[in-house]
């Protein structure tokens, strides 16, 4: 525990640094329009009017350049007088300023993720609480999915300010489902129980199965009068067997949520199945054998030799 405590601290921190940057870089980015005194740049650009570099710079003819032959000097103040004004900073027009189009803002770096920050706290809450459990116990089966499932919870309420937590939306539903089943089968066993006493001492008062099969054989019972008893067997999904032996008063009381009931020659089956049976003709010197068969989905077989 201490181990991963300090790696979820590690995490957590480097993490931080990341959001921390991130978001101070998306406050102040200079290439971003929004951002606060922003103004457009400016630049100068070569008029392409101009056929001669040369006259663009100097503002008059190269030297040794002779008139072409029989081409008469323009008269003076004709449209083809070139009217330049030398106090202008760009006499000739060779130069014109424009405004640079804003260029677009480079992508704002990816916001943190808080899936493994998430992920190991709820790994490091869950051990505290296990080890809560060895040291204390009293702690119910229900309550280590349900503390994960308000971490993750905790950690989608935090990515919704600007991280991403996208990733612990699966994993949250899959904790719901093993709060829901953890409710429904709060000691959870899975398997097949098989069992054949041979005395009274041997025979449980309770059954108990989340998923499997559970078969008992009181047939070998060495004295009937162990069997004046109650016993329970209960299953949330599987089969129930019980065989009893001749000579015992049974009465059986079955229920199934959705599956079959055959109990001693009668049978229900379909959605919420219930099925009764007493002895027909009891006898004060048999003992009473009471049954309470409950499955949620699938079928309880009673048979007697």
């Amino acid at each position: 525990p201490i181990f991963i405590a300090v790696a979820v601290w590690w995490l957590v921190s480097q993490r931080r640094r990341r959001y921390r940057r991130w978001w101070t870089e998306r406050r102040t980015n200079p290439h971003d329009p929004r951002a606060p005194g922003w103004q457009p740049a400016s630049y100068w650009e070569t008029d392409p009017s101009s056929a001669n570099p040369e006259v663009a710079r100097a503002g008059q003819p190269p030297e040794g350049a002779q008139p072409p032959e029989g081409a008469q000097p323009p008269e003076a103040g004709s449209a083809s007088t070139p009217l330049i004004d030398w106090s202008q900073p760009d006499p000739l027009g060779l130069y014109t300023q424009s405004e640079v189009p804003p260029a677009p803002p480079p992508p704002l770096p990816r916001p943190p993720s808080l899936f493994w920050p998430t992920i190991g706290a709820a790994l490091v809450a869950v051990g505290a609480l296990a080890l809560i459990d060895l040291t204390h116990g009293g702690v119910v089966p229900a309550a280590y999915p349900l503390l994960a499932l308000g971490v993750v919870g905790l950690g989608l309420v935090l990515g919704s300010v600007g991280a991403r937590s996208r990733g612990l939306i699966p994993v949250g539903a899959l904790l719901a489902v093993g709060v829901v089943l953890a409710s429904i089968a709060p000691d959870p066993r899975f398997g097949q129980i098989v069992a054949t006493p041979q005395t009274g001492a041997d025979i449980q008062d309770a059954y108990k199965l989340t998923a499997g099969e559970v078969d008992l054989d009181l047939t070998q019972v060495d004295n009937v009068q162990d069997l004046n008893r109650t016993i329970t067997i209960k299953v949330v999904t599987g089969q129930i067997n019980v065989t009893v032996p001749e000579g015992v008063d049974v009465t059986v009381e079955s229920h199934a949520t959705a599956g079959d009931l055959k109990i001693l020659g009668r049978q229900a089956d379909g959605t919420d199945p219930e099925l009764a049976v007493a002895p027909d003709h009891p006898t004060d010197a048999a003992p009473d054998l009471v049954l309470d068969l409950r499955v949620g989905l699938g079928e309880v077989d009673v048979m007697q030799p």
